[in-house]
């Protein structure tokens, strides 16, 4: 069947989300905590968000035409995350060393070179919030283009120029 293999990828996303919220109690054994620390020190606490962001993104896998999610949503949501690690990487203590994770720190460096830590979390907060909303608004046009069949006319003239269908190229 059409997206099988999404579908399949979207269980593994529900099922990776559930695992690292069990893992955030210390208890599933040696391998979930050894996910838990990974993630925090990739991540930071952007690793507590980030079950949220798979469910969404294995929901609208789901929801979606033949199960499959377009890449600008996946690219999207990718962004957000490295965005969050940013975020809250500018929290970085000795008490709390990985609060961005590494991908926070690489970002960070960057961005304290051209500006202040305060103006760091405003270009965070717009960025990841208009990522967020990039998912969104992509994954309701996916799902609402596909949703209503008596719009398939509609939805061909908007792939290809319906007054051209049947005419023979000048060159023929």
């Amino acid at each position: 069947p059409a997206g099988f293999w999404s579908q399949v990828g979207a269980v593994m996303l529900i099922l990776l989300s559930l695992l690292l919220v069990v893992s955030w109690f210390g208890v599933g054994g040696p391998v979930l905590q050894w996910i838990d620390m990974a993630t925090v020190k990739t991540i930071g606490y952007t690793a507590y968000a980030l079950p949220i962001l798979l469910i969404y993104l294995a929901v609208e896998t789901f929801r979606a035409a033949e199960n499959q999610l377009p890449a600008e949503v996946q690219f999207a949501a990718i962004l957000a995350i490295v965005w969050f690690s940013g975020l809250f990487g500018l929290m970085k203590t000795a008490s709390h060393p990985n609060s961005g994770g590494f991908v926070g720190d690489i970002l960070n460096t960057a961005t304290l070179k051209m500006v202040d830590s305060a103006i760091a979390v405003i270009i965070y907060l717009v960025l990841a919030f208009i990522f967020i909303y990039c998912v969104r608004t992509i994954s309701k046009k996916i799902n609402n283009r596909y949703r209503d069949d008596s719009r398939n006319i509609i939805i061909l003239s908007e792939f290809c120029d319906l007054d051209t269908i049947g005419e023979l190229p000048n060159n023929y």
